[in-house]
């Protein structure tokens, strides 16, 4: 998503499936030769600090289906880096119950922050500095943020 500057996964119809993201009329990103038609929900995942910092390309989000709901693994990649991972996690009604930073994340964070002391990254704390929330869209409750095991999700 260029206007959320985020991975982005849009969950769509399985009839009739056309569909645009829900942009802010007037925003720069809004298409307006698109269909008319709305995703069931819109999720965006934000960029991490590592990955906002060193100015890499977007993550790119991957889908796994689960018994219980589904997970997200988003791909922080370059070709100066390996790929690093977060994982959220969300069950069948769509709320967001984990959220985390694979260890890769994190070995590839030290590493950048060694060799890249310019970029000022601050000391790593994997237990706290994890992805703070998805923004989520649905047509009922349009744009919301949803926070790893919040109950209003």
């Amino acid at each position: 998503s260029n206007s959320g500057n985020a991975g982005m996964l849009a969950v769509l119809p399985a009839a009739g499936f056309q569909a645009a993201s829900p942009e802010t009329p007037g925003s720069p990103f809004q298409c307006l030769n698109c269909p008319a038609g709305r995703p069931l929900h819109y999720f965006l995942f934000p960029r991490s600090l590592l990955n906002r910092r060193t100015n890499d390309y977007f993550n790119f989000p991957a889908v796994l289906v689960t018994p219980t709901g589904f997970e997200v693994q988003t791909n922080e990649q370059s070709a100066r880096h390996v790929i690093a991972n977060a994982i959220y996690e969300f069950d069948r009604r769509w709320r967001l119950l984990r959220a985390a930073y694979s260890d890769g994340y994190w070995q590839q964070y030290r590493s950048v922050r060694r060799s890249q002391p310019q970029l000022g990254l601050p000391p790593a704390a994997p237990l706290r500095d994890q992805p703070p929330y998805v923004l989520a869209w649905s047509p009922r409750r349009g744009w919301r943020k949803l926070y790893p095991h919040s109950p209003s999700n």
